[in-house]
C-alpha cells in the first residue's frame, strides 16, 4: 500500500478570494504533480482532501488528471488536526490512496508514520509537494517531488 500526501497547492489571498481557491500557478503546480504521478503510472483508488477550498480544487484536479473519480472531504486531515486520529483508518486500508492536506498536519502524519513520534518540520512540504509512501513491515519513503523540480 502507498500513502500519496500532498500539501495543496498556491492559493488565492483572503482579499481577492474569500474562500482561498487555489490560485492560477496553484493549479498549474498541482497539474504538474499530477502529470508527472499519471507518466510515473501509479495507481491510485482514492482521493481525500481536508474541508478547506484550497485542498478540495487540488484534489479535484489531481483526480482530473490522474482519471481519478473516487474523491471525497475526510474529517480529521485538516491543519491542526491529530494525525494519530486517521492512523487506524490509513493502514487499515490495502490499496493506494491519496491525501490532499496542509502543514502542519501532511509533516507531522509523515513524522509518525516513519519514525511513531510528531517531528515537526521532518520534510519540506513546499505547496503543492507530494510525498510518497510505503507500507512494508514499516513505512518508508518512495520519493518526495515538489513542483520545482518539474
Amino acid at each position: 500500500m502507498k500513502l500519496f500526501l500532498v500539501r495543496h497547492g498556491k492559493y488565492n489571498s483572503a482579499e481577492l478570494d474569500p474562500t482561498k481557491g487555489l490560485s492560477v500557478d496553484g493549479k498549474k503546480d498541482i497539474t504538474k504533480i499530477g502529470k508527472y504521478l499519471k507518466n510515473a503510472e501509479f495507481d491510485i483508488s482514492q482521493i481525500f482532501h481536508s474541508e478547506k477550498q484550497r485542498a478540495k480544487d487540488s484534489a479535484d484536479i489531481l483526480g482530473e488528471v490522474l482519471k481519478i473519480s473516487n474523491i471525497s472531504q475526510m474529517r480529521g486531515i485538516s491543519p491542526l488536526d491529530d494525525p494519530e486520529e486517521v492512523i487506524v483508518e490509513i493502514e487499515s486500508v490495502a490499496e493506494n490512496l491519496m491525501l490532499v492536506s496542509h502543514l502542519p498536519f501532511v509533516d507531522r502524519l509523515a513524522s509518525l508514520l516513519l519514525s511513531k513520534k510528531l517531528n515537526f518540520d521532518m520534510f519540506e512540504f513546499r505547496q503543492g509537494t507530494v510525498l510518497i509512501l510505503e507500507k512494508g513491515v514499516k513505512w518508508r519513503v518512495v520519493c518526495m517531488v515538489s513542483p520545482d523540480n518539474l
